[in-house]
């Protein structure tokens, strides 16, 4: 398992009054906490995956009558076992989308240095489909019904590659896996994928990462695995 921690250069944050510093640590200690998260969802999901290409490969596996063993569950339908990657892929999701969100909080912060703002802006940047595909998943009922968020009409944009090629459109993606992609179609009607890896982790903690530095610290080093 591969482990995405961070470290905070000091225990307290120079030049921000007791407010900003509170607001600060917190909105950090939440990006920490979810790294944290995504390398547990991440790790899971990829044993899901290897679970699930096992029992397709066990040639003395019945799919029609046999159960196979989920370990920490036991038995289940083979039906389950393929939910079991997208559970996962959602759980990376939503805590990606929580640093997402926690950079944008404290970008907001007043007093905060620019490069603060601009960790935010990196990961507006390099992880741009997070919130797409984090916002279709909680709003699946509206997607099924064609309509983005706002009650209105999907207007399905084409897909050019994929095993969801629709090049005129007219395609709805909901809650699919594309090898290790979370695929969605967005609220504007586009197709968005979200790559559970280990490289989309590392892209979020290098902003993360970011966002820390840019900060001026005092006190002892707190390390974060």
């Amino acid at each position: 398992m591969e482990y995405f921690g961070a470290t905070f250069p000091g225990s307290e944050l120079a030049g921000l009054d007791q407010e900003q510093s509170f607001h600060v640590l917190t909105l950090l200690s939440l990006c920490v906490d979810n790294l944290r998260d995504a390398a547990l969802a991440l790790e899971m999901f990829n044993q899901a995956l290897s679970l699930r290409i096992a029992v397709e490969r066990d040639p003395e596996f019945d799919g029609d009558r046999g159960f196979p063993i989920v370990p920490g569950i036991g038995r289940v339908p083979l039906v389950y076992l393929d939910r079991l990657p997208l559970i996962h892929a959602r759980t990376v999701v939503y805590t990606l989308d929580g640093i997402g969100q926690a950079l944008r909080g404290l970008a907001a912060v007043d007093g905060v240095p620019a490069k603060a703002r601009v960790a935010s802006g990196e990961f507006n940047k390099h992880l741009s489909t997070v919130t797409p595909v984090r916002d279709s998943s909680h709003h699946m009922t509206e997607r099924a019904r064609g309509l983005n968020k706002q009650g209105q009409m999907l207007n399905l944009k084409p897909i050019v590659d994929g095993p969801f090629k629709a090049p005129d459109g007219g395609v709805l993606v909901l809650d699919s896996l594309d090898d290790t992609s979370l695929c969605m179609t967005g609220n504007d009607g586009g197709f968005y994928q979200v790559s559970i890896t280990s490289e989309t982790l590392r892209n979020a903690k290098s902003c993360v990462r970011s966002a820390i530095n840019s900060f001026h610290w005092t006190g002892d080093i707190q390390l974060f695995v």
